[in-house]
């Protein structure tokens, strides 16, 4: 009878000991904050106490598994489409018990956001020696965050950049080897927390510069003649009220007056302005242009009878 009442309350003290032994499961994680990036996001939280290792769920049943580093943890999913996206996480102990989710909204940018990128515009080019020079940009775009990026060659041969922020306007490149390509881009963020920056297109700043008519950079490199207060330089001063005008007295053959003015670098062109400011009787009957790349081979580009006006007109060059 005494062994018939001993076992029973054996077996309820065997019961009771596996049960205090139990780990309860890891609370919820804390803290949760989202990064969005190119097609991936990364979220950051707290680990409650006993976690070892946990789960990123995504889409549609995809998770991304990962190992406790500390109390805050970070994690990057990738392979996101474009768009918000749900993230859940949970954790486990080393019993393999799991806690409760914990859900928060993470944003992923990509290929639509990328095409609507633009890069800087190239404003102007100022040669301050021949291996240094500063490039011009347009005010930044209200969208630009970051920077623009200018890839160059330098004087050794080896590929350089410099960085400009969104708030300013030039960038100088000291020690460039100009007859090698540059070129330009900028750089965004979509958000200031964003874990990737994002690319526009490429600008091919040498030949933007080929596309700058701006005359300051222009020089007289040789001229028939000239009369005292109407040099050749006021052919391309920029102002209408000034002129170059030929001497009628300097002998020419077949009275023949020229002008020869080096614009630089190489441009590209299908024309130029005339603004005439004399009657028919002192003024060009006909005009012939030339060009060159080097001063020393020159191909035709026009040969045009002139119509006398005192309004500017342009003149078209031939198909080369």
């Amino acid at each position: 009878m005494k062994n018939f009442l001993f076992i029973p309350l054996l077996l309820f003290m065997l019961a009771v000991s596996c049960k205090k032994e139990e780990t309860a499961a890891p609370v919820a994680v804390d803290d949760l904050t989202t990064y969005p990036g190119k097609n991936r996001a990364m979220v950051t939280f707290s680990v409650p106490a006993g976690a070892i290792r946990g789960k990123v769920f995504y889409n549609s049943g995809s998770f991304k598994e990962f190992d406790v580093a500390g109390p805050v943890q970070s994690v990057i999913v990738d392979d996101l489409s474009e768009q918000e996206h749900i993230l859940k996480v949970v954790t486990m102990n080393a019993e393999g018990r799991v806690s409760n989710p914990k859900a928060v909204k993470a944003k992923a940018y990509g290929a639509n956001y990328l095409g609507g990128l633009k890069p800087r515009r190239w404003k102007d080019q100022i040669d301050h020696s021949p291996t240094a020079i500063e490039i011009v940009f347009d005010p930044a775009f209200e969208n630009e965050t970051d920077v623009v990026v200018v890839v160059f060659t330098n004087t050794s041969g080896k590929k350089d950049s410099v960085e400009v922020s969104a708030a300013k306007n030039s960038a100088m490149l000291n020690g460039i080897d100009v007859s090698q390509p540059y070129y330009f881009y900028s750089r965004y963020k979509p958000e200031a927390s964003a874990i990737d920056h994002f690319l526009s297109s490429n600008v091919d700043a040498k030949n933007a510069l080929m596309f700058n008519f701006k005359k300051s950079g222009w020089k007289v490199h040789g001229v028939s003649d000239e009369v005292t207060g109407r040099s050749a330089a006021m052919a391309i001063d920029n102002n209408a009220t000034t002129l170059w005008q030929s001497s009628m007295s300097a002998p020419k053959p077949a009275a023949q007056h020229w002008i020869t003015i080096d614009m630089g670098t190489s441009k590209v062109i299908d024309g130029f302005n005339l603004l005439n400011s004399y009657t028919n009787e002192k003024s060009a009957k006909k005009i012939k242009v030339d060009v060159s790349q080097d001063n020393a081979t020159w191909t035709t580009a026009l040969e045009a009878s002139l119509n006398i006006s005192f309004y500017g007109k342009c003149y078209r060059f031939r198909d080369r």
